[in-house]
C-alpha cells in the first residue's frame, strides 16, 4: 500500500481482473475513556492530545493551543467546554456532550480552542 497525498490506495485482484480502492487517511478517533481529546486537523487526524476528563480546567498544550480541528469528549457523564481566551476572559466555542466527537469543528471555532473545561 502507498500513499499519495491523503488517501491510501490499495490494489485488490478479484477473478482475473484489478479493482482499486481509495481509502481516506488512516484516522485515530481513539480517547480512553474519561478523558477529552483534540486534534490538529479535522476528522481526528494530526496530532492528538488527551486531556483528563477529571480536571475541572485545563489549558491546552502550546502544539494544540489554536490549532485544533476536531475533538472528542470520552467522558460518560460529564459535558465539556471547549474555550478560548479573548482579551482575559474565557469564551465558550463549544459545549461538547457526554460521548460526543465533533469530527469537523463548528464554523468559527477552527483553530481558537486554548483551554477544557466543566460546563
Amino acid at each position: 500500500m502507498k500513499r499519495i497525498a491523503a488517501f491510501g490506495v490499495s490494489l485488490l485482484l478479484a477473478g482475473g481482473g484489478a479493482v482499486i480502492a481509495a481509502t481516506p487517511a488512516y484516522a485515530d478517533t481513539t480517547c480512553p475513556a474519561h478523558n477529552f481529546c483534540l486534534w490538529t486537523d479535522g476528522h481526528f487526524t494530526g496530532t492528538k492530545q488527551i486531556i483528563s476528563g477529571y480536571a475541572s480546567y485545563q489549558d491546552v498544550n502550546s502544539t494544540l493551543h489554536d490549532h485544533a480541528s476536531s475533538w472528542k469528549n470520552a467522558n460518560a457523564s460529564q459535558r465539556e467546554c471547549v474555550y478560548d481566551h479573548v482579551n482575559g476572559a474565557l469564551v465558550t466555542l463549544q459545549v461538547v456532550n457526554a460521548g460526543q466527537q465533533v469530527g469537523v469543528v463548528p464554523a468559527g471555532t477552527n483553530d481558537r480552542a486554548d483551554a477544557i473545561g466543566f460546563c
